[in-house]
């Protein structure tokens, strides 16, 4: 099981048998950061970084279904992952700096930044809490949990107004 704590966002984890810390997979993205939580050095099991994976099917229920670009709502097929800042200038395949777009806006942007290209953005691009990203990989959450999940969520996060309109797109 693991444990939140709010003040610092540190994760604790431990087992159900032992306490002790549970055994987690080392994964590595390929530009070297680690899929998954970092342990602190010492005798505590607090994870104090965790990167949450970064998959199109998670980025879009993020966005919406809409591209940020043109506003309209698509569905999945006709989606692609956009870099704000393209990799060729330096951007990151990180959360804040990718969106939602449709891929004719996409192909209009080309290797471009938004301003290079005339375009403007629709919302800010933001990495989600943990408790945003498990609403947002949608698997079998019941009503209950989602209520605890939500309550979890920072009272800025776009995801509520989101829920209320469209419960599980």
């Amino acid at each position: 099981s693991h444990v939140v704590n709010p003040a610092t966002r540190e994760i604790e984890v431990r087992t159900a048998s032992s306490g002790t810390r549970a055994p987690l997979e080392d994964r590595m993205y390929s530009d070297g950061r680690a899929a998954g939580p970092r342990w602190n050095r010492g005798s505590t099991s607090r994870i104090t970084e965790y990167w949450l994976p970064l998959g199109n099917r998670t980025l879009f229920r993020r966005d919406g279904h809409l591209c940020l670009y043109c506003g309209g709502r698509f569905p999945v097929s006709d989606l692609s992952r956009d870099h704000v800042t393209p990799i060729s200038q330096g951007g990151k395949d990180v959360w804040t700096n990718v969106v939602a777009a449709c891929k004719r806006c996409n192909n209009h942007k080309a290797g471009r930044t938004p301003e290079q290209a005339g375009m403007q953005l629709l919302a800010v691009p933001f990495t989600p809490t943990h408790a945003e990203y498990i609403y947002l990989k949608g698997r079998r959450v019941l009503a209950d949990q989602m209520a605890f999940l939500r309550s979890h969520f920072p009272r800025s996060s776009p995801l509520h107004a989101r829920m209320t309109r469209h419960p599980f797109d």
